[in-house]
């Protein structure tokens, strides 16, 4: 057996069993181990040729450095910047982290009577004009009452007059009453409008805005800035935001690409049996795949050495061991070797040194 494989292979054994191969050096043989390592330095060494770079052009664009984040954090922001291009235009002003959180308690506290209010307008603007406001309230509420027969009379030829098709849509009761709901959801909006103004920015549209994009635009902004941490940038956001620069695919591409890579990586790491893809940083990925890459090569050589002499090694930790123990067994004859050589040059230099005084006296 070679007398210098014992400490390499049981590096690469830790490496096997620490990294996103998770070996069991106890079960499986040798030459399984051996594959498995190739596998996944292949798929390792193709993703450290697309990530990086990615990452790199994401973080420019974010004004943030990413590299060093662990894959799965890299993933998550992959992930949030995709999630603010596909939601509703959010505001710049959410680009801080309390003014986002702000906002969606503000949203979310209205958010009832938002829909309210944008489902009894749609009603009424696609059956009406804005003429329909001039209505006096006090005419709606009679209007639904069946003996007041001329304020029922008078109400429709109000209703007659600012509807878009010239008549009552369905029964007079009825349409005063989707009226009366509409004005009612209005002032509820607008008891909270100056909130809604300070907060919404371009999505405030009164009673007209949209509860539910709102939340979207501002649980995506905050998905963003959580994925980020330390690492966010406010004012960068802001004006990526004002832009509308995440529906650009200069931003949203690197985002794609990099949730495209590390997903294959993952169903890599899958295929071949590993756990935890994503647990480690693209520095760590590089160390492991390139000390992998060195040391296969000696754990073919100790596997052909092994057979070569009929040892018998069922698992990766049996041919460890007896490469461990031809390490230990190399090193205490060489130490022992060197001790003889020091014993019998003392003797020599001794001899020497007695026949150099015989001669003297």
């Amino acid at each position: 057996l070679p007398a210098d494989l014992g400490r390499l292979l049981a590096r690469l054994e830790a490496d096997l069993v620490d990294g996103p191969t998770a070996v069991d050096p106890t079960r499986v043989v040798p030459a399984l181990a051996a594959e498995v390592a190739a596998m996944a330095t292949s798929a390792g060494m193709v993703t450290l040729d697309l990530v990086p770079e990615e990452a790199e052009v994401l973080g420019e664009a974010l004004g943030a450095d990413l590299i060093d984040l662990r894959l799965d954090a890299l993933h998550e922001v992959a992930d949030a910047v995709l999630a603010v291009s596909r939601a509703p235009r959010a505001s710049e002003r959410w680009s801080e982290p309390r003014a986002a959180a702000a906002a969606e308690a503000v949203v979310t506290a209205a958010a009832g009577d938002l829909r309210e209010a944008a489902r009894t307008h749609e009603w009424l603007y696609e059956h009406f004009t804005d003429r329909v406001w001039d209505v006096p309230a006090h005419l709606l509420e009679r209007g639904q009452r069946f003996w007041r027969v001329a304020a029922r009379a008078r109400l429709k030829r109000l209703l007659r007059t600012a509807s878009r098709s010239g008549r009552v849509p369905g029964s007079l009761a009825t349409a005063a009453a989707g009226i009366a709901e509409a004005r009612a959801a209005r002032q509820r909006v607008a008891a909270v409008g100056p909130l809604l103004a300070q907060h919404l920015g371009l999505l405030n549209r009164g009673p007209l805005s949209n509860a539910d994009d709102a939340l979207r635009a501002v649980r995506a902004v905050r998905r963003l800035q959580h994925a980020l941490g330390e690492r966010l940038a406010p004012e960068r956001l802001g004006r990526l935001l004002l832009a509308d620069a995440f529906r650009s695919e200069d931003v949203f591409g690197p985002a794609v690409n990099l949730r495209m890579a590390l997903g294959a990586w993952q169903r890599d790491v899958e295929g071949f049996g590993g756990r935890d893809a994503w647990m480690m940083t693209l520095l760590e990925l590089a160390e492991w795949v390139e000390e992998c890459l060195e040391l296969l090569p000696e754990l073919r050589t100790g596997t052909a050495a092994a057979q070569a002499i009929g040892a018998d090694v069922r698992t990766l930790r049996d041919l460890v061991d007896i490469h461990l123990v031809r390490q230990h067994v190399a090193e205490l004859s060489a130490a022992q070797d060197a001790a003889l050589r020091v014993a019998a040059l003392e003797a020599v230099a001794f001899t020497a040194d007695q026949r150099t005084r015989e001669v003297g006296s």
